[in-house]
């Protein structure tokens, strides 16, 4: 993502992008770059030639369940900051 915003400004500089291509370098950093580095981060095996075997995927996927969770108690806790902050500055 840093190598892209760097490019990214660089492009900027001289002139290559303007308007619509900076929503787009911003588009391809979130919905391609970002995951895919999170993805090779998850199924890493170190290439030095050693006969080690590679590690299993499949514990570390047993340990991303929370992940299924987190979203809807991130929702949950904003919706009850928000209403209690409505309720005590008496917004209607």
């Amino acid at each position: 993502a840093c190598t892209l915003a760097c490019v990214g400004i660089y492009l900027h500089r001289r002139g290559f992008i303007v308007g619509e291509g900076k929503r787009t370098l911003a588009l391809i950093s979130q919905q391609v770059t970002i995951p895919l580095f999170l993805f090779t981060k998850l199924v890493y095996c170190n290439q030095d030639w050693s006969d080690d075997p590679c590690p299993d995927i499949t514990a570390s996927l047993k340990d991303t369940w929370m992940l299924l969770l987190w979203p809807a108690y991130v929702v949950f806790c904003g919706l009850l900051v928000g209403w209690g902050v409505a309720r005590i500055s008496g917004t209607p």
